[in-house]
């Protein structure tokens, strides 16, 4: 492995990181979104969280769900 590659490595779990810490508060029970729109936020942190446990070379990052408030 090369500088490169453990540089990438850091680079995409740290954004991931970032990503999960940033979308926690859709998680908490009664934040004001729609039940839907917690389920589309669920499953795009699912996502994010694999992309930080299989490290890919380039990472294919999910999209955010648009937020919708009930």
């Amino acid at each position: 492995m090369n500088i490169a590659q453990i540089i990438s490595m850091h680079d995409t779990k740290q954004a991931a990181n970032m990503i999960l810490k940033e979308t926690d508060w859709t998680q908490i029970p009664n934040s004001g979104l729609t039940d839907s729109c917690v389920t589309a936020f669920q499953t795009y942190r699912d996502s994010v969280r694999t992309i930080r446990q299989t490290i890919p070379n380039n990472p294919t990052w999910p999209t955010v769900p648009t937020e919708e408030w009930s």
